[in-house]
């Protein structure tokens, strides 16, 4: 490997360049997953004091940074959109609750006006009730009281056809 890399250093600056980028963009992933799979760095951080590149690892780390914000930034853009179309999404809810109260309350004040209107029409029935059953009662009593003027009558009939004393006057007058 380390014949690969001085050969790259001298064949051409475009590949070197471009071995180096992806170089670094191996050490940059693997300490990446390192850091996300949240292994313990010491031993990197070791090894690069050890061979007096503590700068790279920093540039790295650095790098990292970096690619992390720019991930954050991109969420926050993501969920920002994404939040702006639920708050339109929860006005347009607000606008058609807002109407469906407004339909709701009318309905009901207009059920109120015809609900009181029925119940003027209850108690006049109800009312109406009382009075045929007061009727009813009335003509059930007089009709009881005819048949005593009629007994009367066959209670004399029978007393005169016995020959009693019919009683005259029973102080009625």
């Amino acid at each position: 490997m380390y014949r690969v890399e001085c050969m790259l250093k001298y064949a051409c600056p475009i590949q070197e360049e471009d071995y180096l980028r992806k170089r670094r963009w191996g050490i940059d992933a693997g300490l990446a997953a390192s850091i996300a799979n949240g292994e313990d760095l010491g031993p990197i951080v070791r090894q690069a004091f050890k061979y007096g590149k503590p700068e790279v690892l920093l540039h790295n780390l650095k790098n990292i940074v970096k690619k992390k914000e720019i991930e954050v930034e991109e969420l926050c853009k993501l969920h920002y959109e994404e939040f702006i179309l639920a708050v339109d999404e929860l006005r347009g809810v607000l606008v058609d609750a807002d109407e469906l109260k407004s339909t709701l309350s009318s309905e009901n004040l207009r059920l109120q006006e015809v609900a009181n209107s029925l119940l003027l029409k209850l108690d006049e029935l109800l009312e109406l009730y009382l009075i045929k059953k007061n009727v009813s009662e009335a003509i059930k009593t007089l009709k009881a009281c005819l048949w005593y003027p009629i007994y009367a009558l066959c209670a004399i009939k029978t007393c005169q056809r016995a020959g009693l004393p019919c009683v005259e006057n029973f102080g009625l007058d």
